[in-house]
């Protein structure tokens, strides 16, 4: 039910039936469904019927009593506004509880006041703490007008557009990360490299260093094949600078997320040093990855003072399953 109000913009209008008839009149209203009631209270002059699979283009106004959550009739609190864009979409045979359906009841011009009742539209979900049983959700609409087929075509365009936009910045971003951290293996590598040796000495580590700077080591032999690139791993872990201070963990309670982690391996959804040093793990196996600087987040660290610029970092980390 939430995916509902979500698709017309959180309708998230809660008020009185006395506060609805001072928006539409004395008119009454037409029951659709069990749970949502409608007035067309102002009829344009177009005669294009509002059809499900059309793009509309519509003002709406989201109300709790006196309060305005949303409206694009004027900017609302999130500095929102004008007419937004919204595809109807009915299948009765799926969707019991569908506001959308009004719309087909409805012309390019029309004006409407929806009445949905939050005990409805909630369903077996518990409502929050600021509705009450029997309210109703009143929502404010214009349709301004249907969408043709090059509008949409066009519509369409730009919005591939700004996608293969986003792509291209992505990807020269990436282009630009990876050079920077090139660089700064050339410059930082020799460097981290004898500090990290000097800290696994101290600690009397047995660890592997690969080509790119990366140290690990097992500590707990698993079993089955390692993790390769496109696995999805299952893990626990805890990170800590050389200095022993911990920044995350998902095994200490401390840090309020004690579930084990999972991201599918190679796929840039973790820093360069777990895509490459888990690599080594397979099902069971634990150990710890010492990771230079330009392989974890280099210049440019989470936000907070946790972990400093060109930090060299260790996971103790476990692979809980690969799958």
């Amino acid at each position: 039910m939430k995916q509902i109000i979500l698709a017309l913009a959180s309708l998230a209008i809660i008020t009185s039936i006395n506060s609805c008839k001072n928006g539409g009149g004395a008119k009454s209203f037409t029951a659709l469904k069990p749970g949502i009631e409608y007035q067309i209270f102002s009829k344009g002059t177009s005669k294009t019927l509002v059809k499900s699979g059309d793009i509309i283009r519509l003002h709406i106004k989201q109300k709790l009593g006196d309060t305005i959550f949303s409206s694009t009739y004027e900017t609302d609190p999130n500095g929102n506004s004008g007419p937004q864009l919204q595809q109807v979409f009915v299948d009765s045979t799926h969707q019991a509880f569908n506001p959308l359906e009004v719309f087909t009841k409805m012309y390019e011009g029309d004006s409407v006041v929806i009445k949905l009742s939050v005990d409805s539209t909630m369903g077996k979900s518990a409502p929050p703490p600021f509705y009450k049983k029997g309210d109703q959700y009143i929502v404010y609409a214009k349709i301004v007008n249907v969408l043709s087929k090059s509008e949409v075509d066009s519509l369409n365009s730009v919005q591939a557009k700004r996608k293969e936009g986003q792509q291209q910045d992505r990807a020269k971003m990436m282009e630009e990360m990876q050079k920077k951290q090139r660089e700064n293996a050339v410059k930082l590598g020799p460097i981290e490299d004898a500090k990290i040796k000097e800290y696994i000495a101290a600690k009397g580590i047995k660890a592997t260093k690969t080509a790119s700077g990366l140290y690990y080591a097992i500590t707990t032999p698993g079993t089955g094949a390692n993790a390769t690139s496109g696995k999805t791993v299952n893990m626990k872990y805890t990170g800590m600078n050389l200095d022993g201070s911990k920044f995350d963990s998902n095994t200490d309670p401390a840090f309020g997320h004690v579930q084990p982690f999972e991201f599918p391996l190679g796929g840039g959804q973790v820093i360069q040093g777990w895509d490459e040093g888990i690599a080594y793990f397979n099902k069971g196996a634990k150990g710890i990855l010492i990771i230079p600087s330009f392989m974890a987040y280099g210049e440019n660290p989470p936000p907070g003072d946790k972990i400093k610029k060109n930090a060299i970092l260790t996971f103790d980390v476990e692979v809980v399953d690969i799958k």
